[in-house]
């Protein structure tokens, strides 16, 4: 039920505001997450990937919450998935310097 919950309130917030604005959204989602419910958000992400959608938004979702577990490298990894879908995916680029930014 909580996946379900958080899924919709996804939804809502990426059709109601622009790439940005949901950026800051899935990054306030992340802050208020244990590590617990960031890996349950990043196994409900790679099954998503796995079912062969290769929809940029769940690459870079799956990146933002690497990003928050500590996994740097997979994170860049998906930032970088994200820009080869997508050359104008602006937040790809905006994450992925900040992860080499520090």
């Amino acid at each position: 039920m909580k996946k379900s919950l958080f899924v919709l309130f996804l939804l809502i917030l990426f059709a109601q505001k622009t790439f940005s604005q949901y950026v800051i959204a899935i990054d306030s989602v992340c802050m208020t997450k244990n590590k617990q419910e960031l890996g349950e958000m990043l196994k409900d992400a790679e099954s998503k990937i796995q079912k062969g959608k290769n929809n940029v938004e769940e690459f870079f979702n799956r990146g933002v919450i690497e990003m928050y577990l500590g996994d740097s490298i997979a994170a860049l990894s998906d930032f970088n998935k994200c820009i080869t879908l997508e050359k104008k995916y602006g937040d790809a680029y905006t994450e992925r310097a900040r992860l080499k930014t520090g």
